[in-house]
């Protein structure tokens, strides 16, 4: 698992923050397709987060092994999403 932080650098997951979780074997993506944005309440529902993730969140498949979690704001804007 590899974090990076938005523009603002704290020690707290948020709005901007990403996590890409790397899997050790190919995954069938949910039966999803790879850049497909993951709404938070199927994310909720593939896995089960053992921290907050904030009060917004969202994600996507970049591969087989490779899936992405990004904080957002109250909406996915333009820029949430080429920076995901």
């Amino acid at each position: 698992m590899v974090g990076e932080s938005g523009p603002v650098v704290d020690d707290k997951y948020g709005a901007l923050d990403t996590l890409t979780l790397t899997f050790s074997h190919d995954s069938d993506l949910a039966r999803m397709t790879a850049n497909t944005i993951i709404s938070q309440a199927t994310l909720l529902t593939l896995f089960d987060f053992e921290v907050s993730l904030g009060v917004f969140f969202y994600g996507k498949w970049l591969g087989p092994r490779e899936l992405k979690v990004c904080g957002k704001s109250e909406c996915i804007c333009m820029y949430c999403i080429s920076h995901c």
